[in-house]
């Protein structure tokens, strides 16, 4: 399948869901990348995005770069989450700079959260313990992960202030496999 036929696919189809199957099936990441490159259809970038990191495609990874800045925000989270599946530490400058300076989407920023420590980007982490302060629990919870997947030991003590206060179930849940996981590396 080459990139215009995954492209006509993603355009002509009713159903994101059996496209994307077929392109799994049917498409080399090589010709994926080509139709990312060329695509004009928001929802058809984010389903290849999608594609891209489940199958780890470390051939994908300067696209995914490139698709951090796309316009549509739904794309910049796939592309994120993409790269976090991938796990390259390539990545991991353009993902602290979307974190840090670029990105002003809540659920995008999460997700570039989570990829930072899925791709071990060790310069966000005072970043990510300055997120534990951010107003949203959602956020809180993945630079929590992330920390705790970074092995950040540094990261131990405001963890467990910000366990004291945190609320939301899910930062929580996330704070405190950080706080046994970074435990368990400093004994």
């Amino acid at each position: 399948m080459q990139a215009t036929d995954i492209i006509t696919l993603l355009e002509e189809s009713r159903s994101g869901a059996q496209a994307k199957q077929r392109i799994m099936a049917d498409a080399s990441a090589t010709e994926i990348v080509r139709a990312l490159e060329t695509c004009n259809a928001e929802k058809a970038r984010q389903i290849l995005c999608d594609i891209l990191g489940i199958r780890h495609a470390q051939v994908a990874v300067p696209i995914l770069i490139t698709c951090l800045g796309d316009s549509a925000s739904g794309v910049r989270s796939a592309a994120a989450d993409a790269l976090a599946k991938i796990g390259d530490r390539r990545a991991g400058p353009a993902l602290l700079e979307c974190f840090t300076i670029l990105e002003s989407e809540l659920p995008v920023r999460q997700m570039l959260a989570v990829a930072l420590g899925a791709v071990q980007c060790q310069e966000a982490t005072p970043h990510l313990i300055a997120s534990l302060r951010h107003t949203d629990g959602s956020l809180r919870g993945c630079a929590a992960w992330s920390l705790g997947h970074l092995g950040a030991a540094e990261a131990l003590l405001p963890l467990q202030e910000a366990l004291r206060y945190e609320q939301m179930p899910y930062a929580v849940e996330r704070m405190r496999e950080a706080v046994a996981h970074l435990s368990n590396l400093l004994v």
